[in-house]
């Protein structure tokens, strides 16, 4: 006999639903899968609106909460120029309370900008009003996704971890934009709609080969950032959906400026990956917000 609540979860998922399951319970002996569904933004950018246009559709949830039958995880991640630095991490996700301690936004721009922008996504999650919301932050290299990214966790307004993502850390090398973007759907976003738990490979960049494995758990909120991370089929499994811009010398200098030597001799072979993604996939559309970086 099928399991009609399994099946449900499963085919709803890809429609912006995501869902738990409890413990199967024999009642009058019939099994029963206990199942709790959340809905978010149907159609991520696809759905017409009130004015009939093609933009994002605005996130909504119910107040229902979903829960992991098991376990939680991190998920460190290194750069493309060396495995051993961060790119991402897991960050508390209690409210920070205001500091009165002058910052370098004071009289950075750049610093400024990202500054406003982790506010205006952090208040875009408060407003799903879940306790596992799904950030997409997309834009082109050196426009300060990763900044922004970890702005956002420190900031994170809801109770609980957040699980920052890179997609850094999931590229299967540097012609690999188009398929880490599908490892990352199919293994992480997918999975946490459905309310299962994900896994995700590390690429290794200096052995160009996997690494370890690292799960995602359904009941955290996750950060997934990363060149070409939103496009119609990742935006309607997200809650928030960001494109990040900057001007193309300006991104170029700070990108060089991380990842130096590593990065040069390949920036035009990814600039060209990223030109595919924005012709085909058209993110600034399914955004719901879009950053301007100086």
């Amino acid at each position: 006999m099928p399991n009609v609540a399994v099946e449900l979860g499963e085919k709803s998922a890809d429609f912006g639903v995501k869902s738990a399951y409890g413990e199967p319970q024999v009642v009058d002996g019939v099994m029963f899968t206990p199942v709790a569904l959340t809905v978010s933004g149907f159609g991520g950018g696809q759905a017409e609106g009130a004015d009939g246009g093609g933009g994002a559709a605005s996130p909504s949830r119910s107040a229902s909460t979903c829960t992991a039958r098991k376990g939680s995880a991190s998920s460190p991640t290194g750069s493309r120029s060396s495995p051993s630095r961060c790119r991402s991490c897991v960050s508390r996700a209690v409210r920070s309370p205001a500091s009165s301690v002058p910052s370098r936004s004071d009289d950075d721009p750049v610093a400024r900008a990202l500054d406003a922008a982790a506010g205006q996504v952090t208040a875009a999650v408060a407003a799903v009003l879940a306790a596992n919301p799904v950030v997409l932050i997309d834009g082109r290299s050196g426009a300060g996704k990763t900044s922004l990214a970890r702005l956002v966790a420190t900031r994170w307004p809801l109770a609980g971890r957040v699980q920052l993502i890179a997609l850094d850390s999931i590229y299967p090398g540097w012609d690999g934009l188009e398929a880490g973007v599908e490892t990352a759907r199919a293994e992480i976003l997918k999975p946490h709609g459905r309310g299962l738990i994900g896994t995700w490979q590390r690429w290794d960049w200096e052995r160009a080969a996997p690494a370890e494995s690292h799960a995602v758990d359904p009941a955290l909120g996750v950060i997934l950032e990363g060149c070409g991370v939103l496009t119609p089929q990742t935006a309607r499994l997200a809650d928030v959906r960001v494109w990040v811009e900057s001007p193309d010398a300006a991104r170029k200098a700070r990108a060089l400026a991380r990842d130096g030597d590593t990065f040069r001799p390949h920036w035009d072979r990814w600039a060209a990956q990223e030109e595919r993604h924005i012709e085909r996939d058209a993110p600034q559309q399914l955004a719901d917000l879009i950053v301007r970086v100086p």
